[in-house]
């Protein structure tokens, strides 16, 4: 039997470490898959997505411990859930943008503390270059599943990460060349 991926795979795919994947197995988050016929665990689609969905959930803060039953849940409880994971971010968004103006008014320096913070929304990482795609954030996901609500059942997180990169590669196709 060939069907699925390895541990190691699955890893890669998901954006985890094997060491990780074992963990949620652990915890009751994933059941182990199928071995095949020399003993390796073997990943099927359903696995993996599974993967990507408590990857996204733990990126964007949610105990693992909660995990399990936000997946599990019916359309309308995921989504509640979903709401309530992005009002506790924002809520912590809140924290450190009063936090960091805090920190402003301290600064003796008045351009330093007159300068205005770019929108939290247009915050990114100076190193990375424009036009490389780059992987989906999970807030990206959860922002999407909070518009659509329950339309979206659990199974669409990797299709809206896959999305958000497919997004960002238009982007770079219609910018000019240097």
């Amino acid at each position: 039997m060939t069907g699925g991926v390895t541990i190691g795979q699955a890893a890669a795919f998901a954006g985890v470490t094997v060491k990780t994947i074992r963990h949620y197995h652990k915890h009751g988050l994933t059941d182990e898959p199928r071995r095949d016929s020399s003993g390796y665990r073997r990943y099927g689609s359903a696995d993996l997505l599974r993967l990507v969905q408590i990857r996204t959930l733990a990126a964007a803060g949610v105990p693992l411990a909660e995990i399990g039953a936000i997946l599990d849940a019916d359309p309308d409880r995921f989504a509640a859930a979903l709401v309530d994971v992005e009002r506790r971010l924002t809520d912590r968004i809140d924290d450190l943008i009063a936090r960091r103006d805090t920190l402003r008014r301290l600064h003796p320096d008045r351009r330093l503390r007159q300068q205005a913070a770019p929108p939290v929304a247009t915050l990114r990482r100076p190193d990375r270059q424009m036009n490389k795609p780059e992987r989906a954030h999970p807030g990206q996901a959860l922002r999407a599943l909070r518009a659509d609500g329950p339309t979206l059942a659990a199974g669409t997180l990797a299709a809206v990460a896959a999305s958000a990169m497919l997004d960002e590669v238009r982007r770079s196709l219609i910018r000019k060349p240097d």
